[in-house]
């Protein structure tokens, strides 16, 4: 899609507008620096903390293309919430922001350096594993996570296509992406 599409627009928001090569070379960045974060291995789970935004997308996507599990939360996820589904899901590693790390100063972050050395892995994943992990709003008690497969994400996407043709959609209107 990215390679026939380069130019074309892939995400706009009120104050940008991302197309498919600028997408691409993003997500491709993280799963890079993922893939050569110490300690990273495909099937690890990455607690993805963003405003809705381009770079939220990026880095799910990034994520995905890292072979890791993506673990979306809420930014405003109270500290105990967020410490439970850190252990609940032995999330390896924290995708975040600097305006998110503003919003959570209960977030302790280290900075490292990533070698472009480590061989970046071009394997398709296996449609059953495990993609992500989306939790509920816990507001009846504690959180509950939802494992979806590749295979989940993808039936949703072609659903998308089956009833509306992909990108047939009308100007401002919005698509649930997983």
């Amino acid at each position: 899609m990215a390679a026939r599409r380069a130019a074309s627009p892939a995400i706009s928001t009120a104050g940008e507008t991302w197309n498919y090569d600028s997408l691409l070379t993003a997500v491709q960045s993280i799963a890079q620096q993922l893939q050569t974060s110490p300690g990273f291995q495909p099937g690890n789970r990455v607690l993805l903390l963003a405003l809705n935004s381009a770079e939220y997308i990026a880095a799910f996507y990034g994520i995905l293309m890292a072979q890791g599990v993506v673990v979306p939360l809420a930014i405003n996820l109270e500290s105990g919430a967020f410490e439970k589904i850190l252990q609940s899901t032995r999330a390896t590693q924290v995708m975040t922001t600097p305006q998110v790390l503003k919003r959570r100063p209960d977030l302790q972050t280290l900075q490292e350096t990533y070698s472009p050395s480590k061989q970046q892995q071009d394997e398709n994943p296996v449609p059953a594993d495990l993609a992500a992990i989306f939790f509920t709003a816990g507001s009846s008690g504690t959180p509950k996570g939802v494992m979806l497969s590749h295979s989940n994400l993808i039936t949703n996407v072609q659903c998308l296509y089956r009833d509306n043709g992909l990108f047939a959609v009308v100007i401002g209107a919005e698509q649930l992406g997983v």
